[in-house]
């Protein structure tokens, strides 16, 4: 498994606790500080006695009662900065597809081997894809 570098720290959001816990995991061996949430309010309240800016968001792109954009957008308005994000969706309808597309985020589909998820990180963390607001 790749090495991430020391100290990142990385907010995962999926309202599906058995992958919540086994992204964390897999992260968490990786390297990487974790902050988890099923939802964009429950990162908020979580992030809210955190000082440090997230490295990298992680959501899942169908959430309760929001996407993974939404949560992204909501984090990345709450620092006041584009935080580097991956969405990961086992949706591959096209529609959903080409509408993650426009929004220009990095997607990644599920199942997704733990390899595969660090390489996305670290491909995101040295070139951010870039978004269009």
């Amino acid at each position: 498994l790749d090495e991430l570098p020391a100290g990142l720290m990385v907010v995962i959001i999926d309202d599906d606790p058995e992958i919540l816990t086994s992204t964390s995991s897999v992260l968490q061996l990786a390297g990487a500080r974790i902050i988890q949430a099923a939802s964009g309010d429950e990162i908020i309240h979580k992030l809210v006695n955190v000082e440090q800016v997230p490295d990298l968001i992680l959501s899942d792109f169908h959430l309760i009662t929001e996407t993974g954009i939404d949560v992204i957008e909501l984090l990345r308005h709450e620092f006041n900065t584009d935080i580097p994000a991956l969405l990961i969706t086992g949706e591959t309808s096209r529609e959903v597809i080409e509408a993650i597309g426009q929004y220009g985020y990095r997607v990644l589909f599920k199942p997704l081997s733990a390899q595969d998820l660090v390489k996305a990180i670290v491909q995101e963390l040295s070139h951010p894809s870039v978004v269009l607001h």
